[in-house]
């Protein structure tokens, strides 16, 4: 599949139902979602690999992952009314995953890549919750590839440093926030983000 026919799919995968600004819920743009997929892929670590995403929402990870030919698919979100829309979707494209509704520290299991767009530590309910997505996913997975914001890039090279980690940055997205909650202001701003690869030693 090529990355601008993945990238249509995803379109097909909607945002979540019921977004709470406390959990930072924004759908990653389909564009970006096919990107971070394809750079994961030409490493190796999609095709017949073990996939999870934490904090996986809607599913936009677990279903590109799938249509690139993830062996297995495994997701973790807090929020119930967006595993459901996942399971609906990943039905959709005839995917199968399993899914967890709970914090990302009760994640379990062992696992080939992790896939994620985590909080982005914007609102104070969720600082500091990016390095935390970070930390559970090495726990689990020998390889994670995530989006941060790119001001926090010295902050991730020492909670790569902690976590006896790899750390590389793989590319820069201007990542656009609809006005969905009664703060904003603005109908529409983007943000600079990178996505970061991480992977344990040994």
């Amino acid at each position: 599949m090529r990355q601008k026919t993945l990238e249509i799919q995803l379109e097909r995968v909607p945002a979540p139902p019921n977004a709470d600004p406390d959990l930072e819920q924004y759908r990653t743009p389909p564009i970006i979602a096919a990107d971070v997929l394809y750079r994961a892929l030409a490493r190796g670590d999609i095709r017949d690999r073990t996939v999870i995403d934490l904090g996986c929402g809607t599913g936009m990870f677990l279903v590109g992952a799938g249509l690139l030919g993830a062996r297995s698919l495994a997701g973790i979100d807090a929020d119930a009314a967006s595993l459901e829309t996942a399971r609906a979707v990943l039905a959709e494209f005839d995917l199968a995953a399993e899914l967890t509704q709970g914090d990302v520290s009760r994640v379990q299991g062992e696992f080939d890549t992790a896939v994620m767009n985590p909080p982005f530590g914007a609102q104070h309910a969720q600082r500091h919750a990016d390095s935390l997505f970070v930390q559970h996913a090495l726990r689990v997975a020998d390889v994670a590839y995530s989006l941060h914001l790119q001001k926090t890039e010295a902050h991730l090279v020492r909670l790569a440093t902690s976590l006896e980690a790899d750390f590389e940055r793989l590319s820069e997205y201007e990542f656009p926030l609809k006005a969905k909650f009664d703060f904003h202001t603005r109908e529409r701003m983007n943000i600079e983000v990178a996505l970061y690869r991480f992977q344990r030693r040994g």
